[in-house]
């Protein structure tokens, strides 16, 4: 009987590493209860996942600029019900999900299409808990892609560097922005 059921994301299906600008991890941990006029579960069979990004909105708070990003995650749960003849049976549920970035801190976002959220599952597990309830986990990943043919400026300079042979590091360093780099060369000073 398999109470559990745990999938992992396709790595043939995710973008190459190179076309993305940045990216954020969330995770969804629910509750669900099987409607009642469903029959209870026996044991599940499949967990069916489609995340989607509603709308990207910029706004403007006392400490900057943040993008809200929003979604949901439409799912099918498909089970062995605990009756006699153990038909099949599916039970729908649409999650919403809300997220944000904080979009005025850093240089990353000149190089992003801001406007183009995509998303994907990188993960997901769902369990019987009860007879008609399951908790589930989906990890998404939201990521930008990088913005076609664009050079990007350079990020403003660090106000803890003392210029020349100084300690130059960057306060707003986000991972994959190739001029906040805190391995290698710096692209303002080039040391």
């Amino acid at each position: 009987m398999f109470d559990k059921i745990e999938y992992h994301g396709l790595p043939e299906r995710y973008p190459p590493r190179d076309h993305i600008c940045h990216y954020k991890q969330i995770s969804i941990n629910e509750h669900l209860v099987v409607p009642c006029v469903k029959p209870p579960i026996e044991q599940l069979l499949e967990v069916k996942v489609h995340p989607v990004v509603d709308e990207c909105v910029v706004i403007d708070t006392p400490v900057g600029k943040k993008l809200v990003i929003k979604g949901y995650v439409e799912q099918k749960i498909i089970y062995v019900a605990d009756v006699p003849c153990q038909s099949v049976h599916a039970a729908h549920f649409t999650i919403p999900f809300c997220h944000f970035e904080e979009i005025s801190s850093s240089c990353i976002w000149s190089t992003c299409d801001i406007n183009n959220p995509h998303v994907l599952v990188e993960y997901v597990c769902a369990k019987k808990t009860g007879p008609k309830e399951i908790a589930k986990c989906v990890i998404l990943l939201i990521w930008w892609p990088k913005k076609s043919h664009h050079v990007p400026p350079p990020c403003p300079p660090d106000p803890c560097s003392s210029g020349e042979g100084g300690n130059h590091h960057h306060h707003n360093y986000m991972p994959g922005c190739k001029n906040c780099s805190m391995y290698g060369n710096c692209p303002i000073s080039g040391k």
